[in-house]
Order: C-alpha cells, then structure tokens, then sequence
C-alpha cells in the first residue's frame, strides 16, 4: 500500500493529515474573520469621516450663500422654510453620500475577492 506496513498506518497518516489540514482551515478562516472585520471598521470609519466632512462643507457654503442674500430675500420667504430647506438640502447629500457609496464599494470588493479567489482555485 505505497510504503505502508498495514492498512492501520495508512489510516493514522490520513488521520494526521486530516488534523493538519483542519487546523490549517482554521487559522485561514481566523485570517479571514480578522481582515474582514479590520476592513469593515476601517471602511465604516473612513466613509464616516468623509461623508460628515463633505455634509459640514455643504452646510457651510449653503449657509454663507444664504447670508449673501440681498434683505428683500428675506422679506419674501419665511426663516422657518429658510432654515428647513438648509437642513434638509444637506440631509439629502448626507444620505446619498455615505450608504450608498459605502455599499457599492464593499459589494465591489466582495466581486473582486470572488474573481481571484475562483481564478486562482478554479483555473
């Protein structure tokens, strides 16, 4: 039986095997389970960062062009509809800007992820 005494050592060598082969599937899952959870806070953190850096620049270009304003402006237009089209205006981009952005680029790299690991497995 390819250089075994008996059909005993045979199954102890696949046994053994086995057990490297399972440990080796652990540790990579452990890799795998700390690189996704190290990606998804650095990707979270990130996307949050930006995302209220770029609704606080929006605000503030808003609330500068709203002070430009000539005083007949004002005389037209209520403050309470001023300031909740200021507020929504910038709720708006904060909503289009940090959701969707961040899942289209997680669901990106997931493809990505997909693409290499079948071409180097499945080639």
């Amino acid at each position: 039986m390819l250089g075994f005494e008996s059909c005993q050592a045979y199954w102890d060598n696949e046994a053994d095997y086995m057990a490297d082969l399972s440990l080796t599937i652990f540790y990579a899952l452990l890799g795998v389970l700390f690189s996704a959870v190290l990606g998804s806070v650095l990707l979270f953190y990130g996307f949050g960062i930006a995302t209220e850096r770029m609704n606080k620049r929006v605000r503030d270009a808003a609330f500068k062009n709203l002070v430009r304003q000539e005083v007949a402006w004002f005389d037209v237009r209520p403050v309470g509809t001023i300031t909740t089209k200021l507020s929504d205006d910038a709720a708006l981009i904060h909503s289009f800007s940090g959701e969707p952005i961040r899942t289209l680029v997680m669901n990106l790299a997931s493809v990505f992820v997909g693409l290499v690991v079948s071409f180097v497995f499945m080639w």
